[in-house]
């Protein structure tokens, strides 16, 4: 009963993670599959994965009936063996049902030792996926101490690559060989390519979102592999294509850490972006976002994740598709921004058009 309890276990737990990922995936598309109409087919694919958990949950179910039928039959034997040998053996009455009582409290007392028992190793498979996931490979740390650049650093904004080698797995291809260039103080540079040939891979590697497996990346004389992630990352402004908003305010979003001296800086970036309009129609800056930027257009999020670079002011900036989502005429307002704001910066631009 054990090795097979463990097992079926193993198998319900495995069957019950799709259900949970189909649903989250569908309440963050639920707009789209409605209009769409498409419901019948995410109804359709929740009930596949709901039928694959239950051919794992019922089997547990039955072997839990025939444990407790085995160990009723059991505890039923005991108590008819003790009946019997007290009254072969002509036993008084009181310590006859003495006896009987000891014999009915034994049968109930093992029936519990055996299923405390069971569940304890059956419930070990989520230690068991615990550890698992602890095994995962780590990012390096955020802070090394003895590797810390000045509070100042990048100053210039230089950017060298050096024959940098990428791969996404160790078992898998390079995705990059051996790409070297070098970017100048305030240059910018325009990487454009067809969909897949590496341009987002690249800015992940000098991010260190995926860690080279040859060559470097130095920053304005030091070499990013060798100091912290948050050293590295909180000293480059991104602008990415799918931009990450968090549920809280639009201060929250533009200004997560409080460094803004004052709200007049913050609208100064509102308006550079072209959304003082929109966050003023929202209600100012205190105004709800919702999770993801539910109540926010891609576009606008895009403007937000611009925003939140203008009011950083770095060094470097990437942007990656940046203004995808947004229409012809935003679009040249916001080249201007990024012309007149990040003029002494360096900027790589990511586009499958020049």
């Amino acid at each position: 009963y054990v090795s097979t309890s463990r097992e079926l276990k193993r198998l319900d737990s495995l069957a019950m993670s799709p259900i949970f990922s189909i649903f989250s995936e569908t309440l963050l598309g639920l707009t789209t599959v409605r209009a769409f109409r498409v419901e019948g087919s995410f109804r359709a694919k929740a009930e596949h994965f709901l039928e694959e958990s239950n051919r794992c949950y019922w089997p547990i179910q039955c072997v839990n009936r025939w444990l407790s039928v085995r160990l009723e039959l059991t505890g039923t034997f005991i108590v008819l063996s003790s009946a019997v040998v007290c009254s072969v053996l002509d036993v008084s009455a009181g310590l006859a049902g003495l006896a009987v009582s000891s014999a009915l409290n034994l049968s109930g007392l093992m029936s519990w030792m055996v299923r405390q028992t069971t569940e304890l190793e059956v419930n070990m498979n989520s230690v068991e996926r615990l550890v698992e996931y602890d095994d995962t490979p780590r990012e390096a740390p955020a802070v090394i101490p003895e590797r810390r650049p000045l509070p100042a650093w990048p100053t210039r904004g230089e950017i060298v690559i050096e024959d940098l080698q990428v791969r996404y797995r160790p078992e898998l291809d390079l995705v990059l060989r051996g790409v070297s260039f070098k970017c100048g103080p305030g240059e910018k540079i325009g990487i454009v390519g067809r969909t897949g040939c590496g341009k987002s891979t690249l800015l992940s590697a000098i991010l260190r979102i995926i860690e080279p497996c040859g060559g470097k990346v130095v920053i304005d004389g030091i070499d990013v592999s060798t100091i912290g992630l948050c050293d590295l990352r909180s000293r480059i402004s991104l602008v990415a294509q799918d931009c990450v908003l968090f549920a809280g305010s639009v201060r929250s979003n533009l200004d997560p850490f409080s460094m803004a001296s004052d709200d007049d800086v913050i609208w100064d970036a509102i308006s550079a972006a072209g959304l003082r309009e929109t966050v003023q129609a929202m209600g100012g800056l205190d105004a709800s976002v919702a999770e993801a930027g539910g109540n926010l257009s891609q576009g606008q999020r895009q403007l937000v994740s611009l925003a939140r670079a203008l009011l950083r002011n770095s060094r470097i900036l990437i942007l990656d598709e940046a203004t995808s989502s947004i229409d012809t005429a935003t679009d040249a307002l916001i080249q201007k921004t990024i012309r007149k704001s990040f003029e002494a910066s360096t900027t790589l631009t990511i586009a499958h058009r020049i």
